[in-house]
């Protein structure tokens, strides 16, 4: 009788294996739940749980486009630019980021990514004129809405001296040691933050030591600096903060890169 039992069990668990992620998204939409449709695009165009389809990413990309999630329009964006199932299409592409910049969520800001598309394409002509001015004000808008790609851009664009105004100085400092804290930057953009460190005046030191900390705790649940070393960035500049957090130190594990053996 028990081994009936065990039988049954066992053939009934069998039976019902674990439904999958793209499974579990692919029964909520066609039951209705159309906010499904960017996931399920994502799946489709990284090729988890199913096979790669672009096609497909675009079709999901646009129904949740038409259903109101107006940032998945940087995602139609990208396809149009790197052309993922379909031929490059940069003007699609730049209406795409426009839209999805011009979006907001929640009442904040408009998607950064989009954003920092936008300053790219205008940054290296990708149809449209170059205007490097047109490029910084992307890359500035993207940096507010904290995408963090907009950082190096516009690094680089003071390091390669693509930017003629002095006035954002400050700001490419405070950008840098966002990034710097978020661990995202290689030991050669430690030493560059150090180079444009280094180039500003004192007054544009302190200037940017007190963005830094604005734009730190901008964000009270993503802390980066305690106060006791925000207030030493505003006494001191960077000078402690680079002594402090550019130094070797292999054993760091939990921010990878920027902060290990920046020497």
């Amino acid at each position: 009788m028990y081994r009936l039992l065990y039988l049954t069990i066992f053939i009934l668990l069998g039976g019902c294996a674990a439904e999958t992620e793209f499974q579990r998204l692919e029964r909520g939409f066609n039951e209705g739940r159309t906010v499904f449709a960017e996931d399920l695009g994502d799946l489709y165009r990284a090729g988890t749980g199913v096979n790669v389809d672009k096609l497909e990413a675009y079709k999901f990309y646009t129904l949740a486009a038409r259903d109101g999630n107006l940032w998945v329009n940087t995602k139609l964006g990208e396809m149009n630019l790197y052309g993922e199932g379909r031929r490059i299409n940069l003007t699609a592409a730049r209406k795409f980021f426009l839209i999805a910049a011009a979006s907001s969520h929640g009442g904040g800001h408009g998607d950064g990514m989009a954003m920092v598309h936008l300053g790219r394409l205008y940054h290296y002509g990708m149809g449209v004129p170059i205007d490097k001015q047109m490029a910084f004000q992307w890359y500035e808008r993207a940096a507010h809405a904290r995408a963090p790609q907009s950082y190096y851009a516009i690094v680089q664009m003071y390091l390669d001296g693509e930017l003629e105004s002095d006035s954002i100085q400050a700001d490419v400092m405070a950008w840098t040691m966002i990034e710097h804290l978020r661990g995202a930057y290689t030991c050669k953009d430690s030493r560059d933050a150090k180079k444009v460190y280094y180039s500003l005046s004192r007054q544009q030191q302190l200037a940017a030591a007190k963005n830094a900390t604005t734009f730190f705790f901008a964000e009270p649940d993503r802390q980066y600096l305690t106060f006791k070393s925000a207030k030493e960035l505003l006494e001191n500049t960077f000078d402690g903060f680079f002594a402090q957090n550019f130094e070797c130190r292999e054993s760091d594990h939990e921010h990878p890169g920027a902060l290990d053996c920046c020497v």
